[in-house]
This record gives C-alpha cells, structure tokens and sequence, in this order.
C-alpha cells in the first residue's frame, strides 16, 4: 500500500464516521492499514525479529503510537527475558506504551535511564516528527548514545520531507557506524513513501 493510500482512508474515516464510532474504528482500521505500508511491513516483519533473534538484555523503542498500537511490539513477538521499554514525551501516550514504559524526552534520556544501559534503540518517527532542529537531533543522538552499550543497535527511522539525512550530522558520525550485525540493509529505502531506515552500531 502507497503512503498516500493510508491517508486517505484516515481522512474518510474522520470525515464519515460518528463520534463515538471514532475512537474505536479508526485505530483499528488505520492500523490495518498502516501494516500494509513498505516501511511498516519492513519493520515488523524484518527488524523487529532480527533483534528478537538478537536477544538482547534492554530494548528502547521511542515514540509509541495507536495507529498502529505500539504494546504489540512487545506483546507479539518472542522477546523472551529481554527487557522491552517504550519512551514517549506524552503523557497521554502512555496507553500505547509497554509494561516498561518511560514518559520523558530523548533530549534528556540520562535524566530517565543508567548510562550503558541499553542493547538497542529504535529511534522511529522522531528526529523530524517533534525533534526538528539540528541543535535537537545532535543531542538526541548523543543521549541515545549515552544510554546504550558500545556495540548496540540503533535503528534509526526518518523521513525525507520532514528531515535532512541524520547521516550528515557530526553527532551521528562521531558515536554511530554502519551495522554490518545482519543480513539487512544499513540503509532501506522505499518506492511507495519516503521514510528511510538505517542501522547504526554504537562505536567503542
């Protein structure tokens, strides 16, 4: 399914659907459909069990969502004895969040977790989605960085119309190289949307 496919049924469903059939048709609906879009499937279906298979000790996912519900990022796959967190700075998205979960913002990540801490951070929808400023994304990646393990995995999902390439910026180079871990891509690209993800390792 195109990108623009998945926005246009949620605009019908806002258009046409009652209020009180709102809050409970459209996360349902929009979540099916947003599983259908490149970068979802490629998420679900390729990452995420590469690092279950992984087993790693902690996992940060940041930014929960309802469409579609982040908790099935945890609750559907075999992490076993891994520890799953979720990280939003929402109150109020909280509800789409992990047994683990943190409200806080990634700018100021050592102020919420121990430094090391983590195996892996996936960073999706964030640097361009809220974190927009170069000063801000700089910082967050060195927050990630602080809270991670040298070695983890950091995945990393951004969008062309909303963001420069992270890969230009200095933090990134100075704490980050190319995951050569797997047998996936360090950079996915994708026809039908222009979200792209990559796969960072944290340097010694």
């Amino acid at each position: 399914m195109h990108i623009d496919t998945f926005h246009r049924i949620v605009r019908i469903l806002d258009r046409t659907l009652p209020l009180p059939l709102h809050g409970r048709v459209v996360p349902l609906v929009g979540g099916w459909a947003m599983r259908r879009v490149p970068d979802r499937r490629f998420l679900e279906r390729r990452i995420l069990p590469w690092l279950v298979s992984m087993r790693p000790g902690r996992v940060l996912f940041v930014g929960t969502s309802r469409i579609p519900d982040t908790r099935s990022y945890h609750q559907a796959y075999d992490w076993g004895a891994t520890e799953f967190w979720t990280m939003d700075i929402d109150p109020g998205a909280a509800r789409w969040g992990g047994d683990r979960h943190q409200c806080g913002d990634i700018r100021t990540a050592r102020e919420y977790f121990p430094a090391e801490w983590f195996d892996c951070i996936i960073l999706n929808g964030v640097l361009g989605w809220g974190v927009d400023e170069e000063a801000d994304q700089e910082r967050a990646l060195e927050q990630c960085r602080a809270i991670s393990r040298a070695g983890a995995v950091l995945v990393l999902g951004w969008n062309t119309s909303t963001c420069q390439d992270p890969r230009k910026l200095a933090m990134l180079a100075k704490h980050y190289e190319d995951c050569a871990a797997s047998d996936l891509p360090v950079r996915k690209r994708f026809a039908e949307t222009d979200h792209v993800f990559d796969l960072l390792t944290a340097r010694q």
